[in-house]
């Protein structure tokens, strides 16, 4: 795995693309917790729909997130990726353990 030898790719790659990151995808691309990725400089902007808030990362903040994970990415995409069980939770809707459902 290249990235994994060095992440510093990942940040040239995410600063390549064509247009900003919002934190959940920041979050997915350099396996940042939600703490790590608010600490970063990001826009924040109104939703157009609803309330509330979205954050948007671009330019400095993949460097930014290069250096917050050093070269660990491999080892948190890793435990990040044994930890989770996206496909078959329990519905939280019912007591029947047998029935569940995919998750986004």
């Amino acid at each position: 795995m290249v990235i994994g030898a060095n992440p510093s790719l990942l940040g040239a790659v995410a600063g390549n693309a064509d247009r900003a990151l919002t934190r959940n995808a920041l979050m997915g691309w350099f396996a940042l917790t939600i703490s790590e990725a608010s600490a970063i400089k990001h826009a924040v902007y109104a939703r157009r729909a609803g309330r509330g808030f979205y954050y948007l990362y671009s330019g400095g903040a993949f460097a930014q997130a290069t250096a917050t994970i050093g070269r660990q990415w491999a080892s948190r995409v890793a435990q990040r990726r044994a930890r989770s069980t996206p496909f078959a939770r329990p519905c939280p809707h019912t007591d029947a353990v047998k029935r569940t459902r995919a998750w986004p």
